[in-house]
């Protein structure tokens, strides 16, 4: 009998997903663009970097060759990945109260998580609100005061 994979299909997937999204992050690569680049629609990218969707083997291979890898890099570099335990709001301020003096650290800090939220999003403000837990309009304030595209 065979023993079951510690990481199941949906778990790995989901990892996969996650990795698909950091190296594409890192790249600087827009979500519209690797997903046009890759054959996919941008839905269905960002279905699969969310882990909701389990792409073929010949998506995978599309999508890690326009990342510059392999299909099995990013599978051992996903099962490689340890979960970051989130912080919680007492280290979230320690982490605020000591970064480096002289900016305003608030302000430092929003623009940077709307920055990521939106990278995250490919630039959909609607979406990058739902993650900030904020209204869109608020995001459009904040994407005009940081100067955020």
């Amino acid at each position: 009998m065979l023993e079951p994979h510690p990481m199941t299909v949906p778990s790995l997937s989901a990892a996969v997903g996650r990795r698909i999204q950091e190296l594409r992050i890192s790249a600087g690569v827009p979500l519209r663009r690797l997903a046009k680049e890759s054959g996919l629609s941008v839905s269905a990218l960002q279905y699969i970097e969310e882990g909701r969707a389990q792409p073929s083997v010949g998506t995978l291979a599309d999508l890690a060759a326009q990342l510059g890898t392999s299909v099995a890099e990013l599978v051992r570099e996903a099962k490689q990945v340890k979960a970051t335990p989130a912080l919680t709001p007492e280290q979230l301020g320690k982490a605020i109260v000591e970064l480096p003096g002289g900016v305003d650290k608030l302000e430092l800090v929003e623009a940077a998580a709307v920055r990521y939220a939106l990278a995250l999003c490919g630039g959909n403000k609607s979406r990058a609100a739902k993650l900030l837990g904020i209204e869109r309009q608020a995001v459009m304030r904040r994407t005009q005061k940081f100067r955020v595209r």
